[in-house]
């Protein structure tokens, strides 16, 4: 897939979605698919004394693709229409309504008033996949891999379904999909978030070309976030050298001002106290090449080290002030 994801494209579940509704499913995969979506999504209405099955989603494709899976295979009154809200943000939702659903929903295993699993449609090697894919379509979300938490999950109003559908979820593809259940306001979440496991699950339900884009995007965002935590440990240590650079040239000073430094036994430190003051932003390692040359003898940094905890120490004895070095 030659694109990218940036913060003002289409949402990254809209994609998914959009991949599943490509794929060609079985005769049994399209009814263990409407089954779970119908569950999750399916709202009886009343009117004129008549039941009514009404199915909603804010994605006209997803609607369409759920109408002509019911009329290829019922011969009932199904209709799609669809909705425009006036209020607060204009939205428009699209309905497939299905006039006296009991047929179709005793094919479906379904009683809105029993939260019971259709387990014969959950039988095969695809059975549970083709139910997932349907639940995913109906209230599935997962988050841009752009952002750093990465999240995939299912809404459900049903508590007790979605404690049910939590277990067909973490029994498919071999228990890999082991999810989470908690409550947010009054729905009841189904999810996980390892990015691994996000991918893996796209590659499960057959969303190939998105898991491709999840993968990439996510690999470019944390060498993204790798660099920036290399220019921050840069940053860092530019700031630790420049501080003990600081304080070595502040414990020179007071050194000399008193006549103590010239004191001192080994020679070198005399002369390393003058590269410092000379080289005020030099590192270890710079001052260890400078004093080299001075001497006309190899010195390493360890060496040069030692020679500023010297004078460091020196200055803690004569001041009375411990605060310890930085190396």
């Amino acid at each position: 897939m030659n694109e990218s994801l940036t913060e003002h494209s289409p949402s990254f579940s809209f994609r998914v979605k959009e991949e599943l509704l490509t794929l060609d499913y079985a005769p049994k995969e399209r009814i263990s698919l409407l089954s779970s979506y119908v569950k999750a999504n399916g709202v009886i209405l009343i009117k004129n004394g008549n039941e009514i099955l009404d199915l909603s989603s804010e994605f006209e494709s997803i609607a369409e693709f759920i109408y002509r899976i019911i009329v290829s295979n019922f011969t009932i009154d199904c209709r799609f229409s669809c909705v425009k809200s006036m209020k607060g943000r204009k939205s428009t939702r699209f309905h497939v309504l299905v006039s006296k659903p009991k047929p179709i929903l005793d094919v479906l295993g379904i009683d809105f008033l029993s939260n019971k699993l259709p387990k014969d449609l959950l039988e095969g090697k695809w059975g549970s996949r083709a139910y997932l894919i349907g639940a995913f379509l109906a209230c599935g979300y997962v988050n841009n891999p752009l952002t750093s938490n990465y999240h995939l999950e299912f809404s459900f109003q049903d508590e007790a379904y979605g404690v049910r559908f939590s277990k067909v979820l973490g029994k498919a593809h071999h228990g890999n999909f082991p999810c989470k259940v908690t409550k947010r306001r009054n729905q009841t979440i189904v999810y996980f978030k390892k990015s691994e496991k996000i991918s893996e699950f796209l590659v499960y339900m057959g969303a190939q070309e998105s898991c491709l884009l999840f993968e990439s995007t996510r690999v470019d965002r944390d060498f993204a976030n790798i660099g920036n935590r290399l220019s921050n440990l840069d940053k860092a240590n530019d700031n630790k050298k420049s501080k003990a650079a600081e304080r070595q040239t502040k414990e020179i000073l007071w050194l000399k001002e008193k006549g103590i430094l010239d004191e001192m036994e080994n020679a070198k430190i005399s002369i390393v106290a003058d590269l410092r003051l000379a080289n005020p932003t030099a590192s270890m390692e710079e001052i260890a090449e400078l004093l080299s040359e001075e001497i006309a003898s190899e010195v390493s940094k360890s060496n040069v080290n030692h020679l500023f905890r010297a004078i460091h120490e020196r200055y803690e004895v004569e001041t009375g002030e411990n605060n310890g070095q930085e190396e």
